[in-house]
């Protein structure tokens, strides 16, 4: 790096700096629950370098102080490899990892700076847009996209790009989540895109609150205690008798994901359902709901099979930074953008 090349990658670990993980954390770490409930409550920013409303505020911040991935359940089509080799390889789950080299910790430079252009929006014309980047706020890395209204109002969920759907299912922490496969540049599986919080019934997944993600959860853990809390006081009882979702946070048993999706090629633009809040992940603590639609954006890279996180609008910064819509070309930071 050059000293004018304006794009500060990464901090260097940092001890007074807690660790950052996103609110979206895998809820197979034990640890993922407890840091979600700090990150989720108010007034608890790391102490990490936090820039005024200057030029600088909106330089790449693409690398938090302690690596991040996001791991998914493996199934017959949806491993580390390519959809067709997954029946001979076992895994227990596929990490989708901050762009990190793993040796070095420096950004994987080649592979963001090669970005192509083959996305289109994941949600209905304007309806909705974007409410967080790839930083929550200074500080807080969310290595993600983040697509809502106003908290409270669902909304279509589609496509970002021709593909095979390879994973539909409830994920522990982030609730209905389906995963896009996407051929580019003749490179098979070379990208996928990762959608949760999706909603699938509102008695499916009020059921699958209690089942899965309360059950796999560590027991003891404090945002488990406000999890269970906030599904009674929302209509979702422990007790199969007696639950009554309340349709502000739940839907209702209409807002279903589109049948038989699962191993289907879609075209860019194809509906797959609504947008919602399922999973404590994606569930508020507080009594409000919290209706938005969490987008992982990753690419393979060839050199190690690794799926690496990236900022489709190459911005790398909090959601301030981002230009309204989309955007082609590259970014004021410098990187690609993986917009059509």
């Amino acid at each position: 790096m050059t000293a004018r090349d304006p794009r500060p990658l990464s901090h260097a670990p940092d001890r007074r700096v807690r660790r950052t993980r996103s609110p979206c954390a895998p809820l197979r770490s034990p640890l993922a629950w407890a840091l979600a409930a700090v990150l989720l409550s108010p007034g608890n920013l790391s102490t990490a370098e936090q820039p005024g409303a200057s030029a600088g505020a909106c330089r790449a911040e693409v690398l938090g102080p302690e690596p991040y991935e996001q791991r998914v359940a493996a199934t017959s089509l949806h491993c580390s490899r390519a959809p067709d080799q997954c029946g001979d390889h076992r895994e227990e789950s596929v990490a989708y990892a901050w762009p990190a080299e793993p040796s070095t910790r420096a950004p994987r430079i080649a592979l963001l700076e090669s970005v192509t252009p083959f996305l289109t929006p994941p949600v209905e014309g304007a309806e909705a847009g974007l409410v967080a980047g790839w930083l929550y706020e200074p500080g807080r890395w969310h290595m993600a996209i983040d697509y809502g209204i106003d908290g409270t109002k669902s909304f279509t969920v589609r496509a970002a790009a021709a593909g095979r759907v390879i994973f539909v299912g409830w994920d522990g922490f982030s609730g209905n989540t389906l995963i896009v496969s996407h051929d580019i540049a003749g490179q098979p599986d070379a990208y996928r895109t990762v959608s949760m919080h999706l909603r699938n019934g509102a008695t499916h997944d009020c059921a699958a609150s209690w089942s899965q993600s309360v059950r796999q959860a560590p027991q003891g853990s404090p945002m488990l205690a406000a999890y269970k809390a906030q599904l009674e006081r929302t209509g979702c009882s422990e007790n199969p008798s007696g639950r009554r979702p309340d349709p502000r946070f739940w839907g209702t048993d209409e807002d279903t994901l589109k049948p038989g999706l699962l191993g289907q090629q879609v075209a860019a633009g194809a509906t797959f359902g609504k947008a919602g809040d399922t999973g404590p992940g994606g569930f508020p603590t507080a009594a409000d709901p919290n209706v938005h639609l969490h987008v992982f954006f990753a690419r393979r890279d060839r050199r190690d099979g690794a799926w690496v996180l990236f900022d489709p609008w190459g911005v790398y910064g909090v959601a301030s930074c981002y230009p309204r819509g989309v955007s082609s070309g590259k970014s004021a930071q410098g990187f690609p953008s993986a917009w059509k």
